[in-house]
């Protein structure tokens, strides 16, 4: 018997129409306005940061309104205490949005390169205490640091670790007081040998630590004010024992950037020859073309060219670190004799990957961030 009143389905009509479902979500306008809220809140909560960041860029009508930007942010967040957790935490954390001041000691060098010089007696390096190594630097800094590491990993005789900061230099101690850092960092982890490259960001106004303008680029006075920096950062880490390597800069495939660089490098040369704690890696020779040009690729001797430079004709392929890092661990073998050539060889080709391709370079490192510590700190 069938039930009149819940007649089944007419099986020679249309299949009935199926039930719509409607899924539960969030409508794209409501998505838009919580993420521009939680936006608006990040913003308020770390204030300080963007004011530090806006600051830290070059100068240019960009920078002024960026720091007007974040300027009002930071003053709402201050009245209203919103910043007050984030800066709580980064107080606990050992971090600040003001950059450290700090003085150079006082030089005691010559004004001019000494004729002879007292050489460091050179500390012998043993199993049970290594030769510590630390690099220093900004993003090319960062991959000198990273390939020297791995170079140095499976020698019982030297320990190598680095620290970086992209985008950073002497140029501006308001964004990062590179000579500060330098002296908290191996006050934490000492180091016998120090490796340093920064430069390619300085070509600008010099500033001092409260962001207060000193010399402009292109002046006389650019040029005594980078001297004194460089001078300084050299005494500050001279401790009587420690050895500096400090990097110069290559060529540069931007024009103006390269009249830049070889003034600083003269000025590095000057200051390092006054000084015997004090070598230099010259790389504007050592990857420059045969009459000195800047070229995209290399040519090691008596081997294929390799691709030195990235699409944007600054920074160095791996390929090209690992030839600078092998004239870093040579200067580092020259001042510590107890270190045999096999110690300190050629870093091996990244990934396996042949050299002798002039393709891209050999593989990267990690994303290079704000921030390394090759430690992971």
């Amino acid at each position: 018997m069938t039930d009149d009143r819940h007649p089944g389905p007419d099986p020679n009509g249309p299949p009935p129409a199926r039930e719509r479902r409607v899924r539960a979500g969030m409508r794209p306008m409501t998505a838009w306005k919580g993420a521009l809220v939680a936006i608006g809140l990040f913003s308020l909560l770390a204030s300080g940061s963007f004011v530090k960041a806006a600051r830290g860029q070059r100068d240019s009508w960009h920078r002024d309104l960026a720091i007007d930007a974040a300027g009002a942010i930071d003053r709402v967040s201050n009245f209203l205490s919103l910043n007050r957790p984030l800066d709580w935490i980064n107080g606990e954390l050992g971090r600040r949005d003001q950059e450290p001041d700090i003085e150079f000691p006082p030089t005691t060098v010559l004004l001019t390169p000494a004729v002879t010089t007292t050489t460091i007696p050179p500390r012998v390096p043993t199993l049970e205490d290594p030769l510590r190594i630390r690099a220093f630097g900004d993003s090319q800094g960062y991959n000198i640091g990273y390939v020297l590491k791995s170079a140095t990993a499976d020698d019982p005789l030297l320990r190598s670790d680095f620290d970086a900061k992209v985008s950073t230099g002497l140029a501006r101690p308001d964004f990062y007081n590179w000579p500060a850092r330098l002296q908290e960092s191996l006050t934490r982890e000492d180091a016998d040998v120090v490796v340093i490259m920064v430069g390619a960001n300085d070509d600008q106004t010099l500033r001092a630590v409260n962001g207060a303008p000193v010399a402009d680029y292109g002046t006389p006075e650019w040029e005594a004010e980078y001297r004194r920096r460089v001078a300084g950062v050299m005494d500050l880490l001279d401790n009587g024992r420690r050895s500096i390597i400090w990097i110069g800069e290559p060529r540069v495939a931007r024009p103006k950037l390269d009249a830049a660089l070889d003034l600083m490098n003269r000025i590095i040369n000057e200051e390092a020859a006054k000084r015997p704690w004090v070598s230099v890696v010259d790389t504007w020779k050592l990857l420059s073309g045969p009459n000195g040009e800047y070229v995209d690729y290399y040519t090691p001797p008596g081997k294929a060219a390799v691709r030195c430079r990235r699409s944007d004709g600054v920074h160095l392929t791996m390929d090209c670190v690992e030839i600078v890092v092998a004239r870093v661990l040579e200067a580092i073998r020259s001042r510590y004799p107890a270190l045999t050539p096999t110690t300190t060889t050629t870093p091996p080709a990244p990934g396996g990957g042949d050299a002798s391709t002039p393709t891209g370079g050999g593989a990267a490192p990690p994303a290079t961030p704000t921030t390394a510590t090759g430690s992971g700190d």
